[in-house]
């Protein structure tokens, strides 16, 4: 049942989107680039350690992998339609920067079931 139910939001999750993609091609929506490029490597980051940590359990972690698929999916149509011009603040520097420290965590400890640490950092910044 639980597989279901991770399915059905799955699916809820995409067509959700699907309008936010359509009105960004459309140009009625102008999302900043730099959020999106950082949501991005934030729930790529999940996806990795989720499937590493537990074995590539894909159904547990559909939601994740939604998240994840979302994310691209409108970083893709946001730079198809509206080109690569990234303007950073203070915390998105800040929040790139964390993610760097929790993969340079990862390379030192070579042990990828310390991911909740991780994602505590991530969390934090």
């Amino acid at each position: 049942m639980k597989g279901y139910i991770a399915v059905a939001v799955a699916v809820i999750l995409i067509a959700a989107s699907l309008p936010y993609g359509y009105q960004i091609s459309r140009r009625q929506v102008l999302p900043t680039l730099s959020t999106w490029f950082i949501l991005v490597v934030a729930t790529s980051l999940n996806v990795v350690s989720y499937l590493v940590a537990t074995r590539a359990d894909v159904l547990s972690g559909a939601l994740g992998l939604t998240d994840a698929f979302v994310c691209w999916f409108i970083f893709i149509v946001t730079v198809r339609s509206t080109g690569v011009k990234m303007q950073w603040q203070t915390f998105e520097k800040y929040y790139l920067t964390a993610s760097g420290v929790i993969v340079l965590f990862w390379m030192m400890c070579q042990h990828f079931s310390r991911h909740n640490i991780s994602l505590v950092f991530s969390a934090c910044s």
